[in-house]
C-alpha cells in the first residue's frame, strides 16, 4: 500500500511496516571525488540547497520517535557499523548533516546497499568523467547505458531486502532515495510507503 503523508489517512493493518520514503536530490558533496570533478553550476547548487533546507524542515517536523526508527540511505553500503559510522561522520552535505542530526536523536542509520554495486556504479561515472577525449567519454557513456538499466534494479532490489531483513514487525524507518528508483518493485506487501517530499 501506498500512501501520501499529510494528504489522506486509510485503515492500517495491526501488523505492518512503515517505510516513510524521502525522494532526495544528490549534492556534489554525496559524490566525493567525482564530485569535485563536475564543472561548476551556482544555480544548480542553490537548487539543492533550498531542496535540501525544504527536506529537512519536513523530516525533523514528523511525529515520529526516533529512538525506535531505522534510517536507511542511497549509496550507503551494507558494512560493518564501523565503517558506516566513519562515514557518516565524515561526509560533508546537507544529507549527511540530517542523517547526523536523526542518529543524534536516537534513529539507528542501517548500511544499505551493495557494496559491490556501489562500486560498479562508481567506476562507470568515474570513466565517464575522466576520459581524456570526445571518443572515450562517449565510449564509456556508452557502456554505462548499456548496464545502468540492470545496475539499478539490481541495486532496488539489493536495497529492499535490506529493509525487508532489518526493519522489524510494526517498525517505522526513513529512507533517503533518489527519484530514479524504482524500489516499490521489490518491496514485500507487509511494508507500507509514505512520501515525505517538499510541496506535500
Amino acid at each position: 500500500m501506498i500512501l501520501l503523508l499529510g494528504k489522506m489517512a486509510l485503515p492500517e493493518p495491526e501488523d505492518h511496516r512503515t517505510l516513510i520514503y524521502i525522494p532526495i536530490i544528490h549534492t556534489e558533496d554525496d559524490m566525493g571525488n567525482l564530485g569535485r570533478r563536475l564543472p561548476p553550476d551556482t544555480a544548480r547548487r542553490k537548487l539543492k540547497q533550498d531542496r535540501w533546507g525544504q527536506i529537512q524542515e519536513r523530516v525533523k517536523s514528523l511525529s515520529i520517535d526516533w529512538t525506535t526508527a531505522k534510517v536507511y540511505q542511497d549509496g550507503l553500503p551494507d558494512a560493518e557499523v564501523q565503517i558506516v559510522n566513519r562515514i557518516l561522520t565524515e561526509v560533508p552535505g546537507p544529507n549527511y548533516d540530517l542523517l547526523r542530526w536523526l542518529v543524534a536523536n536516537g534513529a539507528e542509520l542501517v548500511g544499505t546497499e551493495s557494496p559491490a554495486l556501489i562500486k560498479e556504479e562508481y567506476d562507470h561515472l568515474q570513466a565517464v568523467l575522466v576520459a581524456t577525449s570526445a571518443r572515450a567519454k562517449s565510449e564509456a557513456r556508452r557502456v554505462y547505458a548499456d548496464r545502468a538499466g540492470a545496475l539499478l534494479f539490481e541495486r532496488d532490489a539489493y536495497i529492499a531486502r535490506r529493509i525487508a531483513q532489518t526493519l522489524p514487525p510494526n517498525g517505522t524507518a526513513l529512507l533517503f532515495l533518489g527519484r530514479a528508483h524504482r524500489l516499490t518493485d521489490h518491496l514485500p506487501p507487509d511494508i507500507e510507503i509514505k512520501y515525505v517530499s517538499p510541496g506535500n
